[in-house]
């Protein structure tokens, strides 16, 4: 009787083990099937994000390197610059008389002083009118006939800008040159060159301009036409 109830609870010690043992084999199992998948899981998503990502990249890369070329291209697209050399020039007399004016009121009349790009390191030194003769036979100078801005730089170059309401400015020399046109947008520009003083005339908004610029490049030319006429 004794050895029967010994070996029943032996079998009974036997098969909790057994028991036991295949739960936690089935456990383990389970908890590497769900850290695979959890590592399955992670990996397709940084692939995932990898490629949202590049693309990303990749697009702004090309939208930025497309504005840049279109930037690059857009001024040359906008500017011809024909320059007319200049063969001989002579000096001439004028009927004219120079007055005084108020920078200030020349401000607020013309909007388009407000816009003038001026190179670096220029600086406004003179300022005056020109004066003509309604008649000829009249003693006074009474008619405006011309507004002038002389600008001057550290090294002494100049930008004399000379504007008027009526007609071409006035001009104290003549040149003999070429008349090829230069474009700046849909703005005409006729521009000579003596040595290395641009002479420029062009209307725009109906103003008369003509301007002389002493020691400056082409490039500095263009931002300054580009300001006025702008």
């Amino acid at each position: 009787m004794g050895n029967n109830i010994l070996k029943e609870k032996v079998r009974k010690n036997v098969k909790e083990k057994i028991a036991v043992a295949n739960i936690r084999e089935e456990f383990n199992m389970n908890n590497k099937k769900s850290i695979y998948w959890i590592t399955s899981v992670c990996a397709v998503c940084v692939i995932v994000f990898g490629i949202i990502v590049g693309t990303n990249n990749f697009n702004t890369n090309i939208n930025n390197d497309l504005y840049a070329t279109e930037n690059e291209k857009s001024p040359d697209a906008l500017v011809d610059l024909k320059i007319n050399k200049i063969e001989n020039m002579a000096m001439k007399k004028l009927n004219a008389e120079m007055k005084d004016f108020k920078y200030e009121d020349l401000i607020e009349k013309f909007e388009f002083i407000n816009n003038i790009e001026m190179l670096p390191k220029y600086n406004l030194k003179t300022t005056y009118t020109i004066f003509t003769k309604e008649d000829v036979s009249a003693e006074e100078y009474n008619l405006l006939h011309d507004y002038v801005l002389c600008y001057e730089s550290d090294n002494k170059s100049t930008i004399k800008m000379a504007f008027s309401e009526i007609e071409k400015p006035l001009r104290d020399y003549f040149i003999n040159s070429q008349n090829e046109i230069s474009k700046i947008g849909d703005v005409e520009f006729i521009i000579s060159q003596f040595e290395e003083t641009y002479m420029i005339t062009f209307n725009i908004n109906g103003l008369y301009f003509d301007i002389e610029a002493n020691g400056i490049t082409e490039t500095q030319l263009i931002t300054l036409l580009t300001s006025i006429s702008n």
